[in-house]
């Protein structure tokens, strides 16, 4: 039986008052699909989600497609992650940025691409409903 990776500290509360918040969630990867869906349904948070998209390499293309695909208005989506990388595949879909700190990347090198908010941690989201 494989591993899980164990769920980050405040992960599943994050997600739970976001839902609270009527917040459509989708996750973007580029895990393997059906190894992302496996590990979100054995955490038990697969309902948090409005959809799971793995596999992606062109993580560009994966959010315009995403965001059109489900009707996304631009304006009021956030791109979260804890790489460069994907603060710049947010910024190149015009939609705004979070780089959480707890993830591979500096907070240097992750403030130098200039996200809209740096949070230390995945919780730091629920500063946006204050």
């Amino acid at each position: 039986k494989k591993q899980v990776r164990p769920l980050i500290h405040g992960a599943e509360n994050v997600l739970k008052f976001l839902r609270s918040n009527d917040v459509e969630m989708y996750v973007l990867s580029s895990c393997e699909e059906s190894m992302l869906e496996q590990d979100i349904r054995q955490h038990g948070i697969n309902h948090y989600f409005n959809r799971v998209y793995g596999s992606r390499i062109g993580k560009d293309d994966a959010l315009a497609e995403i965001l059109e695909e489900n009707g996304l208005d631009k304006k009021n989506t956030l791109y979260v992650g804890d790489t460069v990388d994907d603060i710049q595949v947010g910024k190149k879909n015009n939609v705004k940025t979070a780089a959480v700190l707890s993830g591979y990347h500096t907070e240097t090198l992750l403030r130098r691409m200039r996200p809209d908010y740096v949070f230390q941690d995945i919780t730091g989201l629920k500063q946006l409903f204050d």
